[in-house]
């Protein structure tokens, strides 16, 4: 364990501004930050944030970094895909639920069943008495499956299926929420199909509760995922959740006629209210939110399908199903009278998986920002204290971990106390390539996260924030925030090889770092890069210099990929060049 107070006395910052304080704000008031172009989807994280100039450019730009690379080449995504079917069996499949309508108090129309009900033989308002619009349509879907030699023995499809009414129930083919075989699955339906629907069945019987259908869809994922940390190896999966309706979220145990209105039990014969649309959404975006699983799981993509009878629509269901499927991120689609539902319009083309440049960092290891002190200090063993504090600690500057515990002195120094690493496999090493090893980031806290190189999922490693003395683990807006208060985020700061926890201002003659970027070369696969910068800090004349570069692709959600190389400067030189090799 390290002893802070030996060195209390650095480890303050000062907020005096110096006689030159006015100085470097004039300096400051030259800076000009450009953005160079954003790669990929912007929903899969921060945008690429290169600054190209800080300083006036009459600077000396010594010590130029060289980064020569290419993006790994695109490639069919290599993956399960798992359809996941969650199908309507409530009471208005089969019975003659005419619908009335009223306005909210927004003027939206809403629907409800009139009163009395419709008890006629005819079924001219059961939306599918028969059952065919849902099951004879899922079996003809298998059926083709099967016809196709190409999908039918592809072992990474999965089907499973969810009925839900009152309560929400799994149908499993084979043990498990989902099967591989396609005649197996046929089958299910099938026999669901074939079911009874007479009244007391409990097919198409009861209430619409949407939410215990997508809650059972959320816990049959995770589930999943589960499973696929257990297996090894380990394969990611696509998920196609398909969700099909004929009405609006309605809970409870069964519906009554009280003096000319339909009203909602619950079990116990209270009255209730329709499930929330926000509420429905929200849990649409918790099943979606499974994508930061990204070892595990490639996308997850909601469907959505409204069964209507013409004439006798429900437009808060239209407009709800729609809306899941935006939050989704899938179609939606609507079936009217007669129609059956055409479940070849939820699947998903071929899918190239391209990846993108999508953050670089450049930074001298041997060279270290510390507070309480107005320029970067040498760092020998690259640990993260600059040699002077070492010794002041009683540390051995030329090791990164002084008494060999396994634990760096930075680790320990800002971290006193942590989790044990027994039991971590591999302790030493560092599967995730973030900086820290698996035994620092179980001492951290961050156990779950030994495989995840950006933990908080803002396009920064892990170790490279955590050596800015940044939350890496729960803060993921912590990048865009200016932690010092002197106008930079602390993400820019990082980019530009500043102090992201000391002012700026209180600097002489501070000259960050300048990228330049140049495309060599550029196919549907690939795009070949060199990236230039310059007046990075020299400490001696064999610095080692470190290069994170991410990757992305706008294929899959949250994807990430870090790829980094460490090398030296040679003696007498100002140029090194870096080149970052495909495996």
């Amino acid at each position: 364990m390290i002893n802070k107070a030996r060195v209390s006395e650095v480890t303050q910052p000062t907020r005096e501004l110096n006689s030159n304080t006015h100085c470097a704000r004039v300096r400051l008031a030259f800076v000009s930050i450009f953005l160079f172009a954003t790669f990929g989807c912007s929903k899969v994280g921060p945008t690429l944030e290169s600054l190209k100039a800080y300083y006036p450019s009459t600077l000396t730009e010594p010590n130029q970094i060289n980064v020569n690379f290419c993006t790994t080449p695109a490639s069919t995504v290599q993956s399960n895909l798992k359809y996941l079917f969650i199908i309507d069996n409530s009471t208005s499949n089969r019975t003659n639920y005419k619908l009335k309508y009223t306005l909210d108090a927004l003027g939206n129309s809403v629907a409800s069943p009139q009163c009395p009900i419709d008890t006629g033989t005819t079924n001219q308002y059961a939306t599918d008495p028969t059952r065919s619009r849902r099951y004879q349509a899922l079996q003809d879907f298998m059926t083709s499956i099967e016809a196709d030699p190409a999908r039918a023995n592809d072992p990474s499809r999965y089907y499973g299926l969810i009925e839900f009414s009152t309560q929400a129930t799994v149908r499993s083919a084979g043990g498990g929420s989902f099967v591989q075989n396609p005649t197996a699955f046929k089958n299910l339906i099938t026999q669901r199909y074939q079911a009874s629907s007479t009244p007391g069945s409990g097919v198409d019987d009861g209430t619409t509760d949407y939410l215990a259908a997508l809650s059972l869809a959320k816990s049959v994922i995770q589930s999943d995922i589960q499973a696929a940390k257990n297996t090894m190896p380990a394969k990611s999966s696509a998920y196609v959740i398909v969700f099909i309706s004929d009405g609006f979220p309605i809970p409870g145990a069964g519906l009554l006629c009280q003096n000319g209105t339909a009203i909602y039990l619950d079990q116990n014969g209270l009255q209730i209210q329709p499930q929330s649309p926000t509420q429905i959404k929200q849990m649409v975006q918790s099943i979606v939110a499974l994508e930061s699983e990204t070892e595990y799981v490639d996308l997850i993509s909601m469907f959505t399908g409204y069964m209507k009878v013409n004439g006798n629509e429900d437009p808060g269901a239209r407009t709800l199903l729609k809306d899941m499927a935006i939050v989704g991120k899938g179609g939606a689609y609507e079936f009217g009278n007669g129609q059956s539902v055409d479940f070849n319009l939820f699947t998903l083309p071929p899918r190239m998986l391209r990846h993108e440049l999508g953050e670089v960092f450049v930074r001298n290891m041997n060279s270290v920002w510390w507070p309480g002190e107005r320029e970067q200090l040498l760092d020998s063993d690259a640990d993260g204290i600059p040699d002077k504090i070492e010794r002041q600690l009683g540390l051995n500057p030329f090791s990164r971990d002084s008494n060999g515990n396994g634990i760096s002195d930075l680790v320990e120094y800002l971290h006193p106390t942590g989790q044990s690493c027994a039991g971590v496999v591999n302790p030493n090493g560092d599967d995730d390539g973030d900086g820290l090893t698996n035994c620092e980031e179980t001492y951290l806290g961050n156990s779950t996260g030994i495989k995840n190189f950006d933990t908080n999922g803002n396009l920064i490693p892990d170790g490279l924030e955590f050596a800015s003395n940044l939350d890496f683990i729960h803060s993921p807006n912590g990048d865009q925030s200016d932690f010092d208060f002197d106008g930079l985020t602390n993400r820019t700061e990082i980019k530009l090889g500043l102090p992201p926890t000391m002012d700026n201002h209180l600097f002489q003659n501070l000259v960050p770092l300048r990228y330049e970027t140049i495309i060599r070369s550029q196919t549907d696969l690939q795009t070949c890069y060199t990236i230039k910068v310059h007046g990075i800090k020299r400490m001696t004349s064999t610095d080692l210099i470190h290069v994170d570069i991410i990757e992305r692709s706008p294929a899959i959600f949250n994807y990430a990929k870090l790829r980094t190389k460490e090398a030296n400067f040679s003696a007498g030189s100002d140029q090194l060049t870096i080149d970052l090799v495909l495996p």
